[in-house]
């Protein structure tokens, strides 16, 4: 290791590529990212130990660093962007299930869907999956960015919302 750096730098630069890991690591589905985060441990605690031999060669101090893993928040930065989601009752008043749709695609995926779940407001349409997905990380239509925690509806969009037409054409 370089003069200009100690062991404390290395840790600190741990630390934030572990913050950018669980945030990143947090939207993949349960089973790989189940394999990928018990990877990634076994790298981070060979890297821990290679430091803790590399500090009893040069200091007899020990340093015990308790990290909040299971908040995911490893810096605890009050300007932190907050994510906004919204409720599952917010979902439920936005959305219609099970609506039978032709020659329509899935906006997220891009694949067809028959039986899809619409948004009552634009009257866009995806899988159930795929929105309710979306709906974990935004409060926004992912085509027309309609926020749909709100319930306004316009002209337009009241034809969609009686299965006039998928889309407003606008």
């Amino acid at each position: 290791m370089s003069g200009d750096r100690d062991v404390l730098d290395i840790l600190h630069e741990l630390f934030q590529n572990e913050r950018s890991f669980y945030t990143i690591v947090r939207f993949l589905d349960g089973g790989t990212r189940n394999h990928i985060v018990a990877a990634h441990m076994r790298n981070v605690n060979a890297a821990l130990g290679i430091l803790r031999q590399y500090s009893s060669q040069t200091t007899t101090t020990n340093m015990v660093l308790n990290i909040p893993l299971g908040s995911m928040d490893l810096s605890g930065n009050f300007f932190d962007p907050v994510p906004v989601v919204p409720t599952p009752q917010q979902i439920d008043a936005a959305v219609e299930r099970h609506v039978n749709v032709s020659d329509a695609n899935c906006a997220i995926c891009q694949e067809a869907v028959p039986c899809a779940t619409r948004i009552r407001a634009c009257g866009h349409a995806f899988h159930h999956q795929c929105i309710t997905q979306w709906f974990s990380m935004n409060t926004r239509c992912p085509v027309c960015r309609h926020d749909i925690r709100s319930l306004q509806r316009n002209a337009g969009n009241q034809n969609n919302a009686q299965g006039h037409s998928l889309h407003a054409d606008s």
